[in-house]
């Protein structure tokens, strides 16, 4: 039809049916892009600018959740119609983790079930791990029977940590290790049997999320614009999103449910 197209999230079932779409958009030179709107959203923008900072070091492990205790009965629980936790959910932080590494084919962990929150057969809670060769740990887990729910964001690097319990409140704590006293091996046995203990020279930051959902969302669609009527290259290109649909396709391939 020779028009520009903007799909929702996850781009397409199956990892051959966005190869197939950006094949069309090249043959007919039009925009493709995707509502990934969460690339821009604070948290994960602040998130990433501290990582990409070095304060914390190099980064060992990025813990990402999404959990609450909730039932649900709507279409989103059924399989028949795209549902489940893995697609509803989890296409938003595993999108922000493509950000944190390079490799094309990282190890993958991925456990799903269905649980009797979810009134149809699709995956209430879903656990992955993500180990790149050439970056941290990623560990995502959403989560339908968590009734004490768990930080949001946990990022643990070689000098220091970043939590956020709400996406709304971020904290982080480091050491420049150039203030640190020499850390020397000592193999002689330990006074009173005791272990190492020392007082780091910390210091701590925090920021506060002031945009609402709506004015994260935003952004997309001027980067859109922009891309039409300006010439400008697109912020989301779909072949950035074909490496997170990759992703969901190896969870379903390792945990069918």
């Amino acid at each position: 039809a020779g028009k520009h197209v903007i799909v929702e999230k996850p781009m397409a079932p199956t990892l051959a049916g966005v190869d197939e779409m950006i094949a069309v958009a090249k043959e007919t030179g039009q925009l493709l892009t995707v509502n990934q709107n969460y690339r821009y959203h604070t948290d994960f923008l602040k998130v990433k600018e501290v990582i990409d900072s070095g304060a914390l070091g190099r980064i060992v492990q990025i813990r990402m959740t999404g959990d609450s205790f909730r039932r649900r009965w709507d279409w989103q629980t059924l399989k028949a119609y795209g549902g489940g936790d893995l697609n509803n959910k989890g296409a938003h932080p595993i999108d922000w983790a493509i950000h944190f590494f390079d490799d094309p084919n990282p190890d993958i962990y991925c456990h799903m079930e269905t649980t009797p929150l979810f009134a149809g057969d699709a995956e209430s809670h879903v656990k992955l791990i993500i180990k790149p060769n050439d970056g941290p740990l990623i560990d995502v887990e959403l989560a339908n029977c968590c009734a004490y729910p768990q930080d949001a964001w946990l990022v643990m690097g070689t000098q220091g940590t970043l939590v956020s319990r709400d996406r709304r409140e971020i904290q982080w704590k480091y050491f420049d290790p150039a203030a640190a006293p020499p850390l020397v091996l000592d193999t002689k046995p330990t006074p009173d049997r005791g272990y190492n203990r020392e007082e780091l020279p910390w210091q701590e930051e925090s920021y506060t999320v002031e945009a609402s959902f709506g004015e994260s969302m935003a952004p997309l669609y001027h980067d859109l614009y922009a891309a039409i009527r300006e010439g400008k290259p697109l912020s989301i290109t779909p072949e950035s999103v074909r490496r997170q649909v990759a992703i969901l396709e190896r969870c379903r391939e390792l945990s069918p449910v």
